[in-house]
Formats: C-alpha cells, structure tokens, sequence
C-alpha cells in the first residue's frame, strides 16, 4: 500500500513524504527485530508521532477515503429510479411543463451529470405511467385524509381559466382547517349547470360518508345558489336516513 501511495501521481507530497518516513522506520524496526531475535514486527513499532503527523496530513488535505463508490457513478436502484421518475412527474405538473420536456437534449446532458447511468422517462412513459402512478398516490393520500378527519366540509369554488372554460374545484376541509383537492371538473358549455353542480355535491358527499360530511359550501353564483337550494332539500333526507341506518 506505502509503495502504491508513494507512485500515484495525485497524491502531496507532504503525504508520499510521511509514508516515506513510515517505510524507513518500518526497515530500521525489522532491522532491530532481526538483530534481537524478536518476534515478527508490528505497527507498534512505529513512532507514535508519526502516525500522528500522517492523521493530521489526511485530515488537512481531505484525502481520506471510505469507499470508492463516493467518487464513482454506479447504477440507481429501481426502488431510487422510481421515486425520481415521480418527482420528475411531480415537477413538470407542478412548472406546468409539456411532456416532451424529458425529450430535450439539454434535459438529457443535464441528468447525465449528475449520473451517466440514469436515462430518463420517454413523454410516453411520463404521461401514462408515471402519471398514474402519481394520480394513484393522490387517490390514497385524499383517502387517509378522510378516514383520519372526524368531520369533513364540501366546499364548490367556480372559476374562469384564461381559456375561458368554467371549472368547479371540489375542497374538503377538515375540523383543523387542513385541505384537500378532491378533484376538479369543467363544467364548460354544459346546461343546467347548478344540478350537474349538485349532482357532483352529492356523488362526492356519499362517497365521504354520511357520519363524516358535516356541511357543505358553495360561491353565490346562481348556478351555485340553486345547487345549494338542491342541496337542501335533500339533507333532510339524508339525515333521517342517517338516523334510520344507525339505529337498524
């Protein structure tokens, strides 16, 4: 290892000249043994001082080393390749992006930086699998946020996109003020929009559950206003037949 360190070109000389002196000591210690018919030598041999010296080298020059693999790409696990492919996803929903973003050239040198062995998703892939996958999470994520909140309120926010498209997105809020993107619909050109609004109310509020739908909430728009008035007039209903169920 002394002779190896001592020919490779990249490391100080404060530290070939430390592993010098280690060698010197090291034939002058066996030479000793041999003379004293000693037992076979040891790295107590060694003058304390020096190894010391050499520590404080190392550590000045950030030369120490615990394995190879820190200065050397290596293949990603499937299980680490996965969760970048999704945050992938995630970033490029979230920058709004278009797919063929992974497809750039530029986008590719600059993965390959950081690793040469991890190839990225084709737009194919992204917007169909990995796309899945995330809407997969997002489905099990709005679950346990249900089952984990004692009450939960529906709340219909209406708003126009700079396409000019009517979208009604869906919150719940829980009793700690916490909320959740249930989903999003557009309602563009479509009649009676205040049932289709009050459908959608109580497609979603059934699917929460009657012990955990506490209330819901709407804009005052007079689409809105009359899927309120829908609304309402069904509650009752619905909680008689909470009161019915639970008691049966």
């Amino acid at each position: 290892m002394v002779n190896h360190l001592c020919k490779y070109e990249d490391a100080g000389n404060d530290i070939k000249k430390a592993f010098q002196e280690i060698k010197k000591n090291n034939k002058e210690a066996n030479k000793k043994n041999k003379q004293q018919s000693s037992s076979t030598p040891s790295i107590t041999n060694i003058p304390v001082i020096t190894l010391l010296r050499l520590q404080q080298i190392q550590l000045e020059a950030n030369l120490i080393q615990s394995s190879i693999d820190n200065y050397a790409d290596k293949p990603f696990s499937t299980h680490r390749k996965k969760a970048i492919y999704k945050q992938i996803g995630r970033a490029v929903a979230s920058a709004n992006l278009p797919f063929s973003f992974v497809d750039d050239p530029e986008v590719k040198k600059l993965f390959a930086l950081f690793n040469s062995y991890f190839k990225l998703p084709s737009r194919k892939w992204l917007s169909t699998d990995i796309i899945e996958d995330l809407n997969n999470d997002v489905i099990i994520e709005i679950q346990n946020f249900i089952t984990n909140s004692h009450f939960i309120i529906l709340s219909g926010i209406g708003w126009t996109s700079q396409t000019r498209n009517n979208i009604v997105n869906y919150v719940l809020v829980n009793e700690n003020r916490q909320s959740e993107l249930y989903k999003i619909e557009n309602k563009s050109n479509q009649q009676h929009l205040g049932k289709n609004v009050y459908m959608d109310y109580k497609e979603v509020g059934m699917k929460i559950g009657l012990e955990k739908w506490a209330e819901f909430v709407t804009d005052n728009d007079g689409n809105y206003a009359n899927a309120r008035r829908l609304m309402n007039s069904v509650c009752i209903c619905f909680i008689i037949l909470f009161i019915i169920f639970n008691k049966i």
